[in-house]
């Protein structure tokens, strides 16, 4: 199964942020906060060569993620987002056009308990695992997934507020563990990073369009993805498409990122891809100006056709800073966030 660069760019920037600082976390003994949390995860039937999975990160909000990765097609995810009810007895929510949900724990669910030593007050985590049955009915908004389901398997989990003060316990990771030496392993500076990305965004027919493509220095090939978000009633539905890997770099397939010139700002660059991925974008930077993104770059998104990916609508900017900070906060300035 292809693993995707934007993934693994952004575990590094990560791993960066943590591993980079003095002493590490646990080395430190700082204490951390955590706020509690509940959340719910199932794993549904596939279908039409999907996978399907229903989630809940709190007590009131349904999340279906719907996700297809393989060589023959394009690396496609949407998720369906709606408010709904979500306890230790079952899940509940209406999607409107798309289906309902009505599933509800039957017998006595498997139960495990954790309590971690560092943190107080002493609350355990509870793990919940059981049966459910009911209804689940499902219709992508491209008719194209369809699910019917009365009986599936599912957990819940329960974390308390608490705060941790981790010790640094290095016999629990084992010798040769990755965290078992916790000096800081990644330098940070102000000068070019090891990954360019690009991002824009704009609001066009009702929907937030954003692109992300990123481009590691002299290693693997480029990679890209964009997203459409809309409201559907009482669903807001985002849709995600990768452009296709070319995994022996061959002519004219995946992504072509071209960045002229070097500098944490680049000034010029342009994006295409193949399909489901058509034209080409070119990214123009001129200090003292906002940057701009124009040209022909289009893409079709399921259900909703092809739409637009460049024009002066989109808000636009090309990163390359090795560090984090500065990298992040150079992403910011491409635009708001969703306002559908």
């Amino acid at each position: 199964m292809r693993r995707s660069i934007i993934t693994t760019a952004l575990t590094v920037s990560c791993l960066a942020l943590v591993l980079g600082a003095p002493g590490g976390a646990a080395a430190s003994g700082r204490e951390f906060y955590y706020p509690g949390s509940f959340s719910f995860e199932a794993h549904l039937p596939s279908a039409d060569g999907y996978d399907l999975y229903l989630r809940a990160h709190n007590r009131h909000e349904i999340e279906l993620d719907v996700e297809r990765e393989g060589f023959a097609e394009p690396y496609v995810t949407m998720t369906y987002r709606a408010n709904g009810r979500i306890s230790d007895h079952g899940i509940k929510s209406d999607l409107g056009r798309f289906g309902q949900i009505d599933l509800h724990f039957v017998g006595r669910p498997q139960t495990e308990r954790f309590h971690d030593p560092d943190c107080t007050p002493r609350a355990v985590e509870v793990t919940r695992l059981g049966v459910l049955r009911g209804v689940f009915e499902f219709e992508s908004l491209d008719r194209k997934v369809k699910l019917s389901v009365h009986r599936l398997e599912g957990h819940t989990a329960e974390r308390p507020e608490r705060t941790c003060k981790p010790q640094p316990r290095i016999e629990r990771e084992g010798p040769g563990s990755f965290f078992a030496d916790r000096r800081p392993v990644v330098a940070e500076g102000k000068g070019e990073g090891f990954v360019a990305d690009f991002s824009a965004l704009a609001h066009i027919g009702g929907r937030t369009i954003e692109i992300y493509a990123i481009k590691l220095q002299n290693e693997i090939v480029p990679d890209m993805a964009a997203t459409s978000t809309r409201r559907y009633g009482r669903v807001l539905l985002s849709t995600s498409v990768h452009a296709p890997e070319s995994e022996e770099e061959v002519p004219g397939e995946g992504v072509l990122f071209s960045i002229p010139g070097r500098g944490t700002r680049p000034r010029h660059a342009t994006l295409s891809a193949s399909g489901p991925f058509s034209g080409t974008g070119t990214y123009i930077y001129r200090p003292g100006s906002a940057p701009t993104f124009l040209g022909s770059l289009k893409v079709r998104i399921p259900g909703e056709g092809t739409l637009p990916l460049a024009g002066p609508e989109f808000h636009a900017a090309l990163c390359n800073y090795s560090e984090v900070r500065r990298q992040r906060a150079c992403e910011k300035t491409v635009g708001p966030a969703h306002t559908v």
